[in-house]
């Protein structure tokens, strides 16, 4: 809601002009003062609602994911030397700043991280994080889930602040350049052009704080990310009646079937041979939930016994469940 109220502010300043607004307000009686408040809190939460929806869009523009490839080349070869930079210099920790893949590698800092999360659970457990993420957050338990939330809200606020500050920035870069004769607030910054160069500076130097902040809370959401495969993504196959594996190498056979079947609805008998050797039959190798029992082998009824150098003997089993010597 903050960054709902800053940004119907500097709506408000752009259009009626610094001096303008801030002369309307100190005229105002009590009473009003109080009723543009409220209006203005009610815009801002409705801002604030609209900003939330597009939070997906706006991570994924920060991170890099969007984009015409001419514009994400230049970021992308950059975040490469810095790869290269930090690997000669054997930092045990590059791993969470940037994705082991390289055709993985994104044209911003915010992407790596992000992308070098999602990496880890493939390279793990061989988990494809995008499909299985919706479907574990369901089974965190309370505490964790606020653990999550606590890390991922701030770094959503930051995101919508550091967008708010440079937008503010570059509306004022437009008015100084091109300039809007009809709007009070282009007349103030062509009367102060110094000033509102600092002001200018000002938002961006804040911005880019705003995006350093980023960074370090990303880090934060990232571990969290990697302790919940971690710790829960067994709990994710109980809640679906999958047997647990035994091993870790039949973990790793077993989510790319279950990716298979719940992204493209492959059946687990029908994938390729690289994931198992021998692809079985639906009729005789169902994919069985943890509540199959196999049935009980059959008990034999006479077990024949041979010793050396002495009679053979035979044992029969009644239905009693004693032997009887013949």
């Amino acid at each position: 809601m903050v960054i709902g109220i800053g940004l119907v502010i500097n709506i408000l300043l752009v259009r009626f002009g610094y001096v303008t607004w801030i002369d309307w307000w100190f005229k105002l009686d009590t009473p009003r003062q109080v009723w543009a408040i409220v209006i203005l809190l009610i815009v801002a939460i409705i801002l604030a609602f609209i900003l939330q929806a597009f939070s997906t869009s706006l991570v994924r523009s920060y991170a890099g994911f969007n984009g015409p490839d001419r514009l994400r080349r230049p970021g992308t070869t950059w975040q490469r030397r810095q790869y290269e930079t930090i690997r000669k210099r054997q930092v045990s920790q590059i791993y969470d700043y940037f994705p082991e893949n390289e055709s993985l590698m994104q044209p911003t800092a915010f992407g790596n991280r992000l992308q070098a999360a999602d990496e880890y659970a493939y390279r793990v457990y061989k988990l494809d994080s995008t499909v299985w993420w919706p479907r574990l957050t369901a089974v965190f338990p309370e505490a964790f889930r606020q653990q999550i939330d606590g890390a991922l809200t701030p770094m959503l606020a930051l995101l919508n602040l550091c967008t708010l500050l440079s937008l503010t920035a570059l509306s004022g870069i437009f008015l100084l350049i091109v300039g809007l004769p009809g709007l009070p607030a282009f007349l103030w910054f062509k009367q102060n052009w110094i000033l509102a160069l600092v002001l200018i500076g000002g938002h961006f130097l804040f911005a880019a704080f705003c995006y350093l902040g980023v960074l370090s809370q990303v880090q934060i959401y990232s571990a969290m990310v990697r302790a919940g495969f971690d710790l829960y993504r067994h709990e994710l196959l109980r809640q679906m009646r999958i047997p647990l594996p035994d091993s870790l190498a039949a973990e790793q056979q077993l989510w790319p079937l279950l990716t298979a079947l719940c992204l493209f609805g492959d059946m687990p008998w029908s994938n390729p041979e690289e994931l198992q050797e021998a692809p079985p039959q639906h009729k005789h190798y169902p994919f069985y939930f943890d509540t199959y029992k196999p049935p009980a082998l059959p008990q034999p009824d006479r077990i024949e016994l041979k010793i050396s150098q002495t009679p053979d003997i035979i044992l029969r089993q009644r239905e009693d469940d004693s032997h009887q010597k013949d």
